[in-house]
């Protein structure tokens, strides 16, 4: 049996105002995001990739830094911790496993962190009591530059401690990243990459104990 006329009417515009609705939730859910990232990169994403850093460590080098000479993203952070440089490293790698360079890890990034290679990443200089440095390929092999132009992404973390003249120990850390030029490579950097990396190193940080700088 046919629909009336009136009644055909009156379910195209029922699915006219559905699709209408639909179409203004998501241009309000498209606003909304535009206003957080635009948020984020003005105010939230400078504290963010300088946690608990002076501007003195941000500006200065740290053990890696030469693998990956011109990063598109950088981040250093720092706390300080009671104890030494050798008690510090001690409590990170506990009953002497020395991490040796070749080894790899692989880092628990926070589920909607980008998927790439730094979810393992290979030791490529360590130093006991003092730093290691962790790398998505290897830098002596191949320059970072080279990789970067045949397409893919690189980064570097190095966790440096240092003397602090409270007594206790500067745990600095600095992740570097540098990506091929993709349309999509500098958002994801930004809004997934960087927060995740930013997770991560509160965990590692979180693991040293009393902080005796007000950061904790």
């Amino acid at each position: 049996m046919a629909r009336p006329r009136s009644s055909a009417r009156a379910a195209g515009r029922g699915v006219t105002r559905t699709a209408g609705n639909a179409t203004r939730l998501a241009a309000a859910a498209g606003a909304l995001a535009a206003i957080g990232t635009t948020a984020y990169m003005a105010v939230g994403r400078g504290r963010l990739v300088r946690w608990g850093a002076t501007q003195a460590e941000v500006s200065s080098a740290l053990p890696g830094d030469v693998f990956l000479p011109t990063p598109v993203l950088e981040s250093t952070r720092g706390r300080t911790v009671a104890g030494t440089p050798a008690a510090t490293w001690a409590r990170l790698f506990p009953g002497g496993a020395l991490p040796a360079v070749g080894d790899r890890f692989a880092l628990p990034l926070p589920r909607y962190a980008p998927s790439m290679d730094a979810l393992s990443l290979r030791t490529v200089a360590v130093a006991p009591g003092s730093h290691l440095v962790l790398a998505t390929w290897d830098p002596v092999a191949e320059p970072a530059a080279a990789r970067v132009a045949a397409g893919s992404w690189v980064a570097t973390w190095a966790l440096a401690l240092r003397p602090d003249p409270s007594g206790g120990t500067r745990v600095l850390t600095r992740f570097r990243a540098a990506h091929p030029g993709q349309p999509d490579a500098p958002t994801m950097g930004v809004l997934a990459l960087e927060p995740a990396v930013f997770v991560l190193e509160r965990r590692i940080l979180g693991r040293l104990g009393r902080t005796i700088d007000g950061h904790g």
